[in-house]
């Protein structure tokens, strides 16, 4: 019975409703569900149905925070960006159809200090 009562407790401070996150993304074209460490995340693997390797993405949903991580490849390092506070499953859709794409800082604007 304890069992039973810790799992509501935890279902009440969900952020985000664990079946409902799943049943939204089965209407995504390319997105397929992963492993993830823990109950409070959900993970999935986006953009399978493009040939461009650069549409793969991995989305993180953490129920609890309605933290949406995305996770990409860029110049063979994985770069993340993170939406807080997330409790929308119009914007959960959105984001697993288009995820966060990553900013690319031009080199040449590194190291270039304004003049007085």
């Amino acid at each position: 019975m304890s069992a039973l009562v810790a799992t509501l407790s935890d279902a009440s401070t969900l952020k985000l409703n664990p079946a409902a996150v799943r049943e939204r993304a089965k209407s995504v074209p390319g997105c397929r569900e992963v492993f993830a460490q823990g109950d409070s995340v959900i993970s999935f693997v986006v953009g399978l149905h493009q040939r461009s390797g650069d549409s793969l993405a991995r989305v993180n949903i953490f129920l609890s925070t309605g933290t949406i991580g995305t996770s990409r490849v860029l110049g063979g390092k994985v770069r993340q960006t993170f939406r807080r506070n997330v409790t929308s499953l119009d914007v959960i859709g959105r984001l697993l159809k288009h995820p966060d794409e990553l900013v690319k800082i031009d080199e040449g604007l590194i190291g270039v200090h304004d003049k007085e």
